[in-house]
């Protein structure tokens, strides 16, 4: 008797080992399935927004006119921000910073027309406090983030030029 309590004791523990395993091996497919899925959802910034104008590169001077085209998660209340930059300094070296406006229809999943302008000191010679001519600068189109949380900041980087 003592005996075959041993055996059902261990057949049960075996039972609940192999479930236990089938289960942890069945959960791990799933995360790699939502991974691959993640993966194709946010493959590429251009599948979240377009940048029509200015294009990357570009030289640009005050007012900048900024235009494209978003998908409605990157707006908060049919807006997101914008900053003009020098790369080489620290994040504090914001030359202008700016909101750009939904132009239609933000609650959507769908591409909206967006625009802002932003507004600096042009430099007149190469001795202007802050920025010089020919200065490359960093365009930076930040997906609002309401929440704060990290997992949901995004923004695209756009490399640009002063005009002399």
């Amino acid at each position: 008797m003592k005996k075959t309590k041993i055996l059902i004791v261990i057949i049960v523990l075996v039972v609940a080992g192999l479930v236990i395993f089938w289960q942890f091996k069945n959960q791990e497919k799933i995360s790699v399935v939502n991974s691959a899925e993640n993966t194709e959802n946010t493959s590429s910034k251009e599948d979240s927004i377009r940048l029509t104008s200015p294009q990357p590169n570009a030289v640009i001077k005050s007012p900048l006119v900024i235009t494209g085209e978003a998908r409605g998660s990157w707006f908060f209340e049919g807006q997101f921000p914008i900053e003009l930059r020098i790369p080489s300094k620290p994040p504090q070296a914001i030359i202008t910073s700016g909101v750009a406006y939904a132009l239609s229809d933000w609650t959507t999943n769908d591409f909206v027309p967006f625009t802002a302008t932003l507004t600096f000191k042009n430099p007149t010679t190469s001795f202007d406090d802050v920025l010089n001519p020919e200065q490359s600068l960093i365009l930076e189109l930040k997906k609002d983030n309401p929440s704060g949380l990290p997992q949901n900041d995004d923004s695209i980087d756009i490399s640009v030029t002063l005009k002399r």
